[in-house]
């Protein structure tokens, strides 16, 4: 299969350095013991595992759900797909999964019924299984849970503007469940008589409105209680009208509060919001401190602020972060609280995420390979829009073949009058010019912290002008473009956060269509050293294939978090530790 030119722009990959190699004054307890996580990959030799998939949003018709079943090992798995409808025997349906393969299944294959929901249960351990949904616009991922609990929280839940938010309750198990249900605002606590003593049947899901409960509030944290201590799982969807399409989100519910939340990837983009809501279920008020680390030389200030007892408050980064910066977050509180991010793309990838940040951290996390996941970009020669004098490009360890094969590529185009290649040598030279005064910068570049991709690592327009910045002042340079920003817009990339006090280094491995990805499909994406308190953002485009899974490896704990994004939308997902 032919493959569109590789091409990696130093510029890019020394601005997302910093994030390795910049202000380390963050940190975080790695490997904090809190409680239990609702989803983890199964202990290794364990017979059978059960992953239970609540879901996302019940509309008239048959559910628009799907599952996908990641097979990490190498062996084929059988799995048992039990299919819970109220007022039904549960139905069972065998499938196999291949080795290092995965295998997306929609709800509406096995059940007609709107409301119907999944228990997957593989025979062996090595398996990770993700829940979805698609609306007109957006996507929306999340892991499936390993645990039932008879308590659940989320805090990035809102119900203004015409938006929708749905509590999806499932009860696996033989005997009925009864739930009180709390809401946590800006204004304090709210508990409706509509949403107390709720039963949820038996070996069903149980799908509620919570807009029209509590309506009209721009923080809508929930706090999910069972009475007898019935054990259920909770996920929550978030769906906001967006013009003439829809944003959407799901989330995985919490157990319980904590005292410390780690939030892997965060992406400052121009006209976007970006919030972290933090929620206090418990009777005293807590203060929140929120650490932030950006990939930009100047330190920022941690936030603090007083969050009231059975309330919630948003913290809003927008104006705080500059456009087009990554950075991460850490949350600290001596009383236990619930932390959620709810960020909202208007431009490159529209759409709406939210996501619980992580507990702890841990060596070992998983992602399953949806259908949406490592897109590629395929074959193609690099298009140049008209009316560009100079195209510069960036090339890492540049061979003399690929440069002549890219002048031939740009030559072809018709629209480029000059190429000029920059090796990898004269663009650190450059950098080390323009920022000496920021050292920290340029420690401990590798090609393997590179982006991957050219295509998609300098699509947003904030990229390109940070690329315009540093490269346009450059003698004989007219206007600087990327090579492919007329071809598809694609991103999926595995963010990876290194809470801890020492260095940890990383390594990727990725599974698809039956065999372990190996050669060019990998460049870059193992042996990654992560400084501390520090993050790296590791891009898959380079892949080709569809449905690939990922482990994360580390010899450290970590924090792994996945954002993808194309066309159909926006999503980020937490990865599954390993215990």
């Amino acid at each position: 299969m032919s493959r569109r030119i590789p091409i990696v722009v130093v510029l890019v990959g020394l601005l997302v350095a910093a994030i390795v190699a910049g202000d380390r004054s963050v940190k975080a307890d790695a490997g904090a013991r809190e409680s239990a996580v609702a989803a983890s990959m199964p202990a290794t030799g364990v017979r059978s595992s059960a992953w239970y998939c609540a879901g996302g949003p019940v509309g008239n018709g048959p559910s628009g759900d799907r599952v996908t079943i990641s097979n990490l090992g190498s062996r084929k798995v059988r799995v048992a797909i039990d299919v819970m409808v109220a007022g039904h025997q549960v139905a069972e349906r065998l499938v196999t999964v291949a080795a290092r393969s995965s295998l997306t299944v929609t709800v509406a294959q096995m059940s007609r019924t709107p409301a119907a929901a999944l228990v997957v249960q593989p025979f062996g351990g090595n398996v990770v299984v993700e829940q979805g949904y698609s609306v007109k616009g957006d996507v929306a991922m999340a892991p499936c849970a390993t645990r039932t609990s008879s308590s659940w929280y989320f805090a990035a839940g809102s119900t203004v503007a015409g938006g929708q938010q749905w509590l999806l309750l499932l009860n696996p198990f033989a005997v009925d469940a009864v739930v009180d249900v709390e809401a946590y605002t800006e204004d304090g606590l709210r508990a409706p008589g509509s949403l107390q003593g709720l039963v949820v049947p038996h070996t069903s899901r149980l799908a509620l409105r919570i807009d029209r409960a509590v309506s009209e509030q721009k923080i809508v944290a929930l706090a999910i209680h069972t009475r007898n201590r019935a054990r259920i799982v909770a996920t929550q969807a978030l769906q906001r009208p967006r013009g003439a399409q829809v944003s959407a989100s799901l989330s995985s519910g919490a157990l319980a509060p904590a005292h410390t939340w780690m939030f892997a990837d965060n992406r400052s983009r121009s006209r976007s919001v970006q919030q972290l809501v933090v929620a206090v279920p418990g009777d005293q008020d807590a203060i929140v401190r929120v650490s932030v680390v950006a990939d930009v030389a100047a330190k920022i200030e941690p936030r603090v602020v007083r969050v009231p007892a059975t309330g919630a408050l948003t913290i809003d980064f927008a104006g705080a972060i500059p456009s087009g910066v990554a950075y991460t977050l850490v949350v600290h509180s001596a009383v236990p609280v619930v932390a959620e991010t709810r960020l909202t793309y208007a431009t490159d990838f529209p759409g709406l995420v939210t996501e619980l940040g992580a507990r702890a951290a841990a060596p070992r996390w998983a992602f399953a390979g949806g259908p949406i996941t490592a897109t590629g970009l395929g074959g193609g020669r690099p298009r140049v829009p008209a009316g560009y004098d100079l195209v510069v490009i960036m090339k890492v360890d540049a061979t003399g073949k690929e440069i002549g094969d890219m002048h031939t590529a740009l030559a072809t185009n018709g629209h480029v009058k000059r190429v000029r290649t920059v090796t990898r040598e004269a663009a650190l030279t450059f950098f080390r010019v323009a920022e000496r005064n920021n050292p920290a910068l340029l420690e401990s570049v590798t090609s393997a912290m590179l982006p991957v991709s050219f295509d998609v690592e300098v699509q947003s327009a904030d990229l390109i002008e940070a690329i315009r910045k540093y490269v346009s002042p450059r003698p004989g340079v007219d206007r600087v473009v990327t090579v492919a920003n007329q071809g598809a817009r694609f991103a999926d990339d595995v963010v990876v956060f290194n809470p801890g006090r020492r260095a940890v280094r990383v390594s990727l491995t990725a599974t698809g269509a039956g065999s372990r990805l190996s050669g060019a499909e990998l460049t870059g994406l193992t042996s990654i050293t992560v400084a501390p308190g520090r993050q790296a953002t590791i891009s898959l485009v380079s892949i080709s294939r569809t449905g690939v899974a990922v482990v994360v490896d580390a010899t450290g704990p970590v924090v792994a978090e996945r954002f993808t994004a194309g066309p159909w939308g926006v999503t980020r997902a937490p990865g599954v530790p390993s215990p």
